[in-house]
């Protein structure tokens, strides 16, 4: 079997400020974010018909969460925030 090369592309589309790369891994294959001490690992470990399963290792520092678990959070610490305005 012969695997073609994994491509990387640069979307047109902007996100907010930012322009997103798009890369094609197959499984196993790891993406390197940042360097030295501040490495973020992501490996695609898995895919099936409507999921892919992920990999990620960072440093202890760099919290990691799912997106709809960051929203939850963010929106926790503003209304604390605003408690605290309050007092």
């Amino acid at each position: 079997m012969r695997w073609s090369k994994p491509a990387a592309t640069v979307l047109n589309q902007k996100f907010g400020d930012f322009k997103m790369l798009i890369l094609t891994r197959h499984a196993n294959q790891s993406i390197i974010i940042g360097e030295g001490d501040d490495q973020i690992v992501i490996t695609l470990l898995e895919t099936s018909r409507r999921q892919s399963r992920i990999g990620i290792k960072a440093p202890k520092k760099i919290s990691v969460h799912r997106e709809e678990v960051y929203e939850k959070i963010m929106i926790k610490r503003q209304q604390n925030n605003l408690l605290k305005e309050d007092k």
